[in-house]
């Protein structure tokens, strides 16, 4: 059997950022002559200046999959998953989740125990500012690909009836950040508070 091997690799989808981007921050548990693992007293990246929303599921069964490092097999794990979205410009560090990890290396009757702390490496952010030219004055900070669009049921009443007016905002980013809309309806409507209904997908 040969030596244990273990660390935990952060990597970012885009070290380069706009201020506002939404980038992707994974980290995975590599193992090589490992035959069992638990990880306990998991303490996870902290940030400032960052707006974050976890994209894995912490109750689900980690999956395994392989990789091969510079010859060597490694079984690999994605630990955490994570959104952020940088609220200013300049360079931000994340800082490295670590863990404590009690493992069995080898197999069978000359398996031994072993408990080793590690930590992954330090994911530092260049977030590039907004560009000045053309903002609008009344821009909220929003960054990402979306659409605002209004449906009103029925298009047809009278005097004193109702009618649903829905108003929909969709797109890609940190839309969880996104002002409520904002529309200007005639003196002579009556208008109730409106009710916000919120659906958040992390694919991809």
């Amino acid at each position: 059997q040969g030596k244990a091997d273990v660390f935990v690799r952060a990597t970012v989808s885009n070290p380069s950022p706009y201020q506002g981007e939404v980038v992707t921050v994974t980290y995975k548990l590599y193992t090589s002559n490992v035959y069992q693992w638990q990880a306990d007293d998991v303490k996870l990246p902290q940030q400032t200046d960052l707006w974050t929303y976890r994209l894995d599921d912490p109750n689900a069964k980690l999956k395994e999959n392989t990789e091969t490092i510079d010859g060597k097999r490694y079984s690999v794990y994605e630990i955490y998953k994570t959104a952020a979205a940088p609220q200013k410009s300049g360079t931000l560090s994340i800082t490295p989740l670590s863990l404590n990890m009690t493992m069995l290396t080898g197999s069978g009757f000359w398996a031994t125990p072993t408990e080793k702390h590690i930590q992954s490496n330090t994911v530092t952010l260049n977030v590039k500012a907004l560009p000045k030219q053309g903002k609008p004055d009344d821009f909220s900070g929003l960054v990402g690909k979306f659409d605002l669009t209004s449906t009103l049921s029925p298009t047809e009443i009278n005097v004193n009836d109702a009618a649903d007016f829905t108003g929909t905002l969709s797109g890609k980013g940190a839309i969880q950040l996104a002002d409520i809309p904002e529309f200007n309806f005639p003196s002579s409507f009556d208008v109730t508070d409106p009710i916000i209904d919120d659906n958040v997908t992390t694919s991809g």
